[in-house]
């Protein structure tokens, strides 16, 4: 009998450790490897509305496709803000964020949504950078909205609008088209990059980030 309750108390510990692993995956894991998969096809990447720091013509593109409610994503941020400046100058390195809200995080699409309504007032980057680095004050919140206008203000836009255009889920088919891209390319975590089309998945060190970019320059 004792045998069995250990027997019994093993399986359940497997499927513990197993079902914490899946929510893992889905939350963004913290492992950051490149991944045996390419895309081939740019469109699928990069669209003429997507988010972009240089042009689609630069040399290296890194595209994003990330969750402003995943604490994957959030530990990420500061790799890709160290990135960000050390190739700020240098028009051959293009970073694109796209949307991947996972369906888990109540406030992940409300958060996209904002990061849309800002963008069309030309502050999309202010309120990204805002979302992911006050990501522990709204991600469970019951008045992230009322959150989201007032980094809106912070970041010298129009809160009432930005927020009027959030509940009127104006934005909406942008998020998809993202999602549905992200789908497509065989998104299924987040954070996901794609360097120059190959995948890499986790929260990578701006040590290995940057040589696998310049990898791609020389």
């Amino acid at each position: 009998m004792q045998n069995k309750q250990i027997f019994i108390f093993g399986g359940v510990a497997l499927a513990v450790v197993a079902a914490i692993a899946g929510l893992a995956l889905m939350s963004g894991g913290s492992q950051y490897a490149p991944v045996e998969h390419r895309i081939a096809d740019a469109s699928l990447l990069v669209k003429d509305n997507s988010h972009m720091t240089a042009g689609k013509s630069a040399k290296v593109t890194v595209v994003e496709f990330g969750d402003y409610q995943c604490p994957a994503c959030g530990a990420a941020h500061p790799v890709i803000k160290q990135v960000l400046e050390a190739y700020r100058n240098n028009k051959d390195v293009n970073f694109v964020f796209r949307n991947f809200p996972l369906p888990q995080h109540k406030n992940a699409r409300l958060a996209a949504e904002a990061a849309e309504a800002s963008g069309a007032q030309g502050k999309f980057w202010e309120m990204h950078d805002a979302l992911y680095e006050h990501q522990n004050e709204w991600s469970d919140s019951d008045d992230a909205l009322g959150m989201f206008a007032g980094y809106a203000r912070q970041i010298g836009i129009d809160a009432d609008k930005m927020a009027q255009e959030v509940e009127k889920n104006a934005f909406e088919d942008t998020i998809q088209s993202d999602i549905n891209d992200g789908n497509t390319a065989g998104v299924n975590s987040t954070p996901t990059f794609f360097i120059n089309g190959e995948m890499q998945v986790g929260i990578p060190s701006i040590e290995s980030f940057k040589a696998a970019i310049d990898a791609k320059l020389k």
